[in-house]
């Protein structure tokens, strides 16, 4: 499971659920969700067993409509709140044409690292190439933030929908030098500097009180360039595309609740030589990459309800 996937996969879903509503000028949610996720080839987990994750999720959105109602424009503000994190945002969305939405926005964020009976959860820490190793970072002093500009296309065509987004954004971690690799989330081996995030998706609108839509996405997301990562990562093939495959199956019986199920398959670099070390130690970022290997990313079900 990888943090895009949570940001594109969850709000398709729940804008697919309501887009036959009429949405009022100024909206404010809070939405309760629960992520029951088994994905045994993880790698910030050192468990391969089904978990659980509570999050609650904040927004509000102000729309401004001109008198034509052929564009808009809203500001956006949301916060979300987990057991392993803490994240704020606000961008400006315009819309010129209704299949077309432009927008600039800012996150920021931070997480907890935390350690219960054999579970071992480093989700905030930088790595030490001298000991090969990360080091755990202080929460509430370290921040993960990031400013973008992406767009998106959206189009209906009889039951199907065909829409995808495509970010470029600066995203970096305070307190870490340009550079080094950071642990952030449900990702390592990110550093400070500008990278994209795209994805696509095809859905089809399902004739089922339940199961309202049912479609694939796909993502891809890297860095632009090298030279944001230090010398000594020279083999490790810093602008690799990671990319997505994921079925989703999404629906609901009301307004405020529904579920998804999604069954995500990644791609990841593939290596050569064995990079485990002993205990914590990790040589990954020091081996040379030998192309990309796919594999099953387990099985994510989530359900919202919203207040």
């Amino acid at each position: 499971m990888r943090k895009l996937l949570l940001l594109f996969v969850l709000p398709l879903a729940f804008c697919a659920h309501i887009a036959a509503y009429q949405m009022p000028k100024d909206t404010f949610f809070v939405a309760l969700t629960t992520i029951a996720a088994y994905n045994p080839n993880n790698e910030m987990f050192d468990f391969d067993y089904p978990y659980a994750l509570p999050l609650l999720n904040a927004g509000y959105t102000h729309r401004f409509i001109n008198e034509e109602e052929a564009q808009t424009l809203s500001a956006n503000i949301g916060a979300t709140l987990a057991p392993v994190w803490l994240n704020a945002s606000a961008d400006v969305s315009y819309s010129p044409w209704k299949p077309l939405t432009l927008t600039l926005g800012a996150e920021c964020g931070t997480s907890f690292n935390m350690s219960i009976a054999s579970l071992d959860l480093q989700s905030l820490a930088v790595y030490d190439s001298d000991s090969c190793t990360y080091e755990s970072l202080t929460p509430f002093l370290h921040y993960r933030y990031a400013l973008y500009a992406q767009a998106a296309l959206s189009f209906d065509i009889g039951s199907f929908t065909l829409s995808g987004n495509y970010r470029a954004s600066y995203v970096g971690m305070t307190g870490v030098e340009d550079g080094e690799m950071w642990k952030y989330m449900f990702t390592k081996e990110n550093v400070n500097g500008f990278r994209y995030d795209a994805a696509a998706s095809l859905s089809y609108r399902l004739p089922f009180a339940l199961a309202r839509t049912a479609g694939v996405t796909a993502t891809a997301s890297g860095y632009f360039s090298d030279s944001f990562f230090a010398s000594r990562y020279e083999n490790y093939d810093a602008t690799f595309a990671t990319m997505t495959l994921t079925p989703t199956i999404s629906g609901g019986w009301s307004r405020k609740d529904f579920i998804s199920i999604s069954i995500p398959f990644g791609s990841s670099r593939d290596f050569s030589a064995k990079t485990d070390g002993d205990d914590d130690m990790d040589f990954t970022p020091f081996t040379a990459s030998d192309g990309a290997k796919w594999s099953w990313n387990g099985i994510l079900l989530t359900y919202t309800h919203v207040f």
